[in-house]
């Protein structure tokens, strides 16, 4: 994760399960009591929240990811570039052999990453320093299977770069 994004719980009254603090500022100082809440029963059953520099990723108990924050670098993965997307997006991944299950979401500073159960790892967003391993450009606007990885476990975004831990541990 990459800062203080985070550590939001609470801010709007206490009564959500996920606050999207990179929608009102990006840190606890400047959200308000109007801060744009995920919400719905299909996220308040999550198990994963990753983060980057102003957008947020939930993974919820079913396997969907959903991404709300800045989308000025394509982040979001709802197939365009723009600024603070209003709402929550529901990321589709694309096919790579039967049935994905999604394990592991992360945020790079304005890049995203999915790992499936059969050690895929899909990323979108910024491809700017080659985070993303694709040759679709600067800006990749829906998730794409990053093949030269497999059998990941896990992932974490960084700043411009992203990390991957094969089931083997290298």
């Amino acid at each position: 994760a990459d800062g203080p994004q985070t550590d939001c719980a609470g801010i709007c009254g206490g009564t959500t399960t996920v606050d999207a603090c990179s929608v009102c500022g990006g840190d606890n100082s400047s959200c308000t009591d109007d801060c744009n809440v995920v919400s719905g029963s299909n996220v308040y059953s999550q198990s994963t929240i990753g983060t980057g520099a102003n957008h947020s990723l939930v993974l919820n108990s079913g396997g969907s990811i959903f991404t709300f924050g800045d989308n000025g670098s394509s982040q979001l993965g709802n197939g365009g570039v723009g600024s603070i997307a209003s709402g929550v997006s529901e990321v589709d991944l694309p096919w790579v052999t039967g049935e994905i299950n999604v394990i592991a979401v992360d945020g790079g500073h304005h890049h995203s990453l999915a790992v499936s159960s059969d050690g895929y790892v899909f990323g979108w967003g910024s491809n700017e320093f080659g985070q993303l391993d694709s040759s679709n450009g600067t800006f990749v606007e829906t998730p794409e299977a990053i093949i030269v990885l497999s059998d990941i476990t896990a992932v974490s975004g960084g700043g411009n770069h992203s990390l991957a831990l094969q089931s083997d541990g290298t």
